[in-house]
């Protein structure tokens, strides 16, 4: 049996990931991928900060694209809201009532440096998330930029914290690992 198009398991997207439109890429140029959002809530903040992942869902694409996107997006506020450290607090802040949002999800072969794909050539998912973030009193945009992307990389691929973060929000998640290398079952 074939598995429908990507383009089919949107409309089994979860209410909390409405969005007016949702681009899932089965591969090819990220340059080429028209800019999309997903999520929900107001969307407020002085600046956003691009975050992007990869992670294996062991063959369960489906499953993660239509139940698993929630754990993703809970994992990547506690690994933001973590983020913010001494330094930042008071400057910097996730706003109240706001979440990261799945930008772009595309369909890729698992990079070779990565313990937890169950086999060589298995499928992975690149997600790109937005973050909105308040900055009052702090440093330049820019600045906010870089130290939020720099802790989230150390965080999830270095320290393999995100994994960690979203079997917290569902052990039974259908990601089986997040980061490059990160963590995850192997």
């Amino acid at each position: 049996m074939t598995r429908p198009p990507l383009s089919l398991l949107l409309l089994a997207l979860p209410a909390f990931c409405a969005a007016d439109t949702v681009t899932i890429l089965g591969g090819g140029s990220r340059a080429n991928a028209p800019s999309t959002i997903l999520g929900s809530g107001d969307f407020t903040g002085d600046t956003t900060v691009e975050l992007s992942f990869v992670g294996s869902v062991g063959g369960q694409v489906d499953k993660a694209i239509t139940t698993s996107l929630y754990e993703v997006i809970a994992g990547v506020e506690m690994i933001v809201r973590d983020s913010i450290g001494a330094e930042e607090a008071g400057r910097v802040s996730l706003p109240e009532g706001t979440k990261p949002r799945v930008q772009i999800i595309t369909e890729i072969e698992c990079p070779n440096d990565i313990t937890y794909a169950s086999k060589a050539g298995d499928t992975c998912l690149h997600l790109v998330m937005e973050v909105p973030l308040a900055v009052t009193n702090g440093p330049a945009e820019y600045e906010v930029k870089d130290v939020m992307k720099n802790k989230f990389h150390r965080a999830t691929n270095l320290e393999g914290r995100l994994y960690g973060a979203i079997q917290t929000a569902n052990a039974n998640t259908a990601f089986v690992g997040v980061g490059k290398p990160g963590a995850g079952r192997g």
